[in-house]
């Protein structure tokens, strides 16, 4: 068993590059978002003060994250890893459990998740993310207007532990130390369209792999064009005429 964790992944790049790209993001007509390593670094630390400070989450709370492959969901995943949280990511649409300490769940699905855990946090899916519009069922935390106020620089109370769980998904689980070992097989620097949900083992490693290899990934787009302009170097979930296809079955 390797000491190196998930979080020694971030850092490492972080501190390499953390001004280099990491996730450009296709929305709805066409909407583009891109944010660094650093930009990324920012809101993976006011997410986990959040959940550390705010939320008093303790290492080994199981949070759901039940969200679509918008940017925000990495640094969701991140934050929780730094808390030493279990993630159990989830499809969007999926069926809520009633047994998460932690649930991250879109706008339209606040009410329905209000009494399914002892936190539960609405995230706006739009381009850029904000304030949710309208009310939120009472109890339910709005990410948008709750976790920027939070300091952007992060430390954790406790240090994480390489052999606690991590990730849940799918009926694997996998340590902080055996998810850094999986996220292995991408190229130096690779530039990765990944089509993979994101709530899959493959789809979630594809992230992490491209950030352990130093690389980025592109997500939201299935546009051959856009590949091309984005200098994509290979494609995970999908095949785009020209560029070569990673296999991704390594979970």
């Amino acid at each position: 068993m390797t000491d190196r964790t998930v979080l020694d992944i971030y850092r490492q790049e972080f501190t390499r590059d953390g001004a280099r790209p990491f996730v450009t993001w296709y929305g709805e007509a066409g909407a583009r978002v891109e944010l660094s390593v650093a930009t990324l670094e920012r809101w993976i630390a006011k997410t986990a003060n959040f959940l550390q400070d705010g939320l008093a989450a303790q290492p080994g709370d199981v949070a759901v994250v039940a969200l679509p492959g918008h940017w925000l969901t990495p640094a969701i995943w991140w934050a929780c890893w730094h808390n030493g949280l279990l993630v159990e990511p989830l499809a969007a649409e999926a069926e809520l459990p009633v047994d998460a300490d932690i649930l991250f769940v879109p706008a339209w699905r606040a009410g329905e998740a209000a009494a399914l855990a002892r936190d539960v946090i609405a995230v706006s899916t739009e381009p850029l993310g904000g304030r949710i519009r309208g009310e939120l069922a009472g109890g339910v935390a709005d990410f948008g207007a709750d976790v920027p106020g939070y300091d952007d620089r992060f430390t954790a109370y406790q240090p994480v532990d390489p052999a606690a769980l991590a990730l849940r998904s799918e009926g694997r689980d996998l340590s902080a130390g055996q998810l850094a070992a999986a996220a292995t097989g991408f190229e130096q620097g690779a530039r990765i369209l990944t089509a993979l949900p994101w709530h899959t083992p493959p789809g979630l490693l594809a992230v992490v792999g491209a950030l352990a290899a130093g690389g980025s990934i592109v997500v939201g787009t299935t546009d051959p064009g856009v590949a091309a302009a984005e200098r994509v170097t290979g494609t995970v979930g999908i095949t785009l005429p020209g560029i070569p296809r990673i296999d991704e079955d390594r979970a």
